[in-house]
């Protein structure tokens, strides 16, 4: 279901859109699943805390180049799957970072969507001028977004520490001037 107003990037299989407030069953599935949250700093959210995060989602503005976080639809049923997004947070990255990051429910595991949306994403934002790297912040454990990583062509730089963690996260980065053409 599309409204007027979403904003839209196409790969051969997917569509990446803003969200609206009729997807909240969708992250429901996506953030209610302790699997899918297993490395998430503070696990599933509630339901309150899900619909504050639709809500947050909905009324995010385009900020310079990025898309914040964008909906993961499967073009073969327009079913949401997850979500995929490229953020500035000045907590998590240094000036000149942009973070890519990604989730999806856990029935389309393992079947490349990840990578797909987030190297499409990669390629549809205007980053080179604006930022130097794309970096990715992973738990060590978390093998299928490293997977992820490394498949956008990101490389381990070492570890990071996050406020409120008690051990490190591993720290990817991709030059922005390494970007291909795409």
């Amino acid at each position: 279901m599309q409204t007027p107003n979403k904003q839209m990037i196409e790969t051969e299989r997917l569509h990446l859109r803003r969200w609206d407030s009729s997807d909240i069953d969708q992250i429901h599935l996506l953030l209610a699943d302790p699997e899918v949250m297993q490395f998430s700093e503070n696990g599933a959210p509630n339901e309150r805390d899900q619909m504050t995060w639709l809500q947050r989602a909905t009324t995010q503005q385009p900020k310079s180049a990025l898309h914040d976080c964008l909906a993961i639809e499967r073009k073969q049923d327009n079913r949401v799957i997850g979500y995929v997004s490229l953020t500035q947070d000045l907590s998590r990255v240094q000036s000149g970072d942009v973070e890519i990051g990604f989730r999806l429910v856990k029935s389309v595991w393992g079947r490349g969507y990840a990578t797909e949306a987030a190297h499409r994403l990669i390629h549809a934002t205007q980053l080179r001028g604006s930022f130097d790297r794309i970096v990715g912040i992973v738990d060590p454990a978390n093998l299928r977004s490293v997977r992820v990583l490394k498949k956008l062509g990101m490389t381990l730089i070492g570890g990071i520490m996050l406020d409120g963690y008690s051990y490190a996260d591993h720290l990817y980065a991709l030059d922005v001037r390494d970007i291909g053409e795409s």
